[in-house]
């Protein structure tokens, strides 16, 4: 029986004595022995953070798309799209050089949808509906061309409306048949009336502000008139018809006259507020009215007053530099239009027809 013969054991080696000349090395051989462990955990973590960002990208894509439809193809005008263009400032527009905001044009047009679907006898879904609103696309569009031109000039004669300027517009329309509304009565009603939210409202004022401001800023012509409108009253005693005829030998068409009729004294009348004028001695002639809108200069003559209604005859200057200013850049092609409006011919019935002829 041959004998057991034991398998010599591996000498193992002892560790050596770590010392400052050694660190280094330990170091180095404990964290190579865990880099096989690391390696295939950052690759994943790698290839997770690149499917993450191809997906994220391809999402937004997607969205991007899907809006940009909505908004340039479809047209839609719905709420979701609106708070989306409150959100981006996406263009409907330039005006020389200045973007147009969507944002605006669904501002000035979602009043008039909303007014047709809720108050109006037409419904928007028929063929006069339809064509209404057609009409009201256009509008809104032309009015947030003239918001943006507007907000350009402004920042070149550093003019703005300022807060106490949209209080004091916000508190002068406050005045109802039935007392004094408060200001959120008031508020909540006009967003009943428009269809949009308290700061919408309060953009449409301020928009409508800074337009007037910067169409009087810059028609030194409308000043000089009215100023010459204002002597000719003065020294015909108040008699405005005779003004106006002297006011026509030099700057005919440039002048109108005309009456309010009757007005209620919570309304206004051509950017003139019935109230302000009341506050006149019938048979007074005014000094030089602004307009709050871009109208133009009045001046006036109140005719009579009761409790309730006034009647008023006037001289207008209107303003034509801003407008004649929008009209030549259109006409060099300045302004540019990133949705398509088609204004369609109502249809004529044949019977209309064959009565037309």
């Amino acid at each position: 029986m041959k004998p057991l013969i034991k398998k010599k054991q591996p000498k193992q080696e002892l560790p050596t004595r770590i010392t400052n000349e050694t660190v280094a090395e330990h170091r180095e051989t404990i964290l190579a022995g865990g880099r096989r462990f690391k390696y295939p955990l950052q690759y994943a973590k790698h290839r997770l953070v690149i499917n993450a960002v191809i997906i994220a990208a391809a999402t937004v894509a997607l969205m991007s798309g899907l809006v940009w439809w909505q908004l340039y193809l479809a047209q839609n005008t719905g709420d979701l799209m609106y708070r989306v263009t409150k959100a981006v400032p996406l263009p409907v527009g330039s005006v020389d050089g200045e973007s147009v905001a969507y944002s605006d044009y669904l501002l000035n047009y979602r009043p008039a949808e909303h007014y047709l679907n809720k108050f109006d006898e037409i419904k928007s879904d028929s063929e006069d509906g339809r064509l209404q609103l057609q009409h009201k696309k256009r509008e809104a569009l032309d009015l947030a061309i003239s918001d943006a031109y507007a907000r350009k000039l402004a920042r070149e004669l550093n003019l703005k409306v300022t807060d106490e300027e949209l209080m004091k517009e916000i508190n002068a329309s406050r005045i109802a048949e039935n007392g004094e509304q408060s200001i959120d009565a008031y508020e909540d009603s006009m967003m009943r009336i428009l269809g949009v939210d308290r700061e919408g409202t309060r953009s449409l004022i301020r928009n409508s502000l800074l337009r007037a401001k910067v169409a009087f800023e810059i028609d030194k012509t409308a000043a000089d008139i009215i100023k010459e409108a204002e002597v000719l009253a003065s020294q015909h005693k108040g008699d405005l018809q005779k003004a106006f005829a002297a006011l026509e030998q030099t700057y005919k068409g440039s002048v109108a006259m005309g009456s309010s009729g009757k007005i209620s004294l919570s309304t206004s009348f051509g950017g003139v507020s019935a109230n302000t004028v009341a506050k006149l001695p019938i048979g007074q002639v005014s000094s030089i009215i602004k307009s709050v809108t871009e109208e133009g200069y009045y001046i006036v003559k109140l005719d009579e007053k009761d409790d309730k209604q006034i009647s008023f005859s006037y001289i207008l200057v209107p303003l034509t530099e801003f407008k004649n200013r929008l009209a030549s850049l259109n006409k060099d092609g300045k302004i540019k239009e990133y949705i398509s409006i088609k204004i369609d011919e109502p249809k004529t019935s044949t019977t209309d027809s064959e009565e037309g002829k």
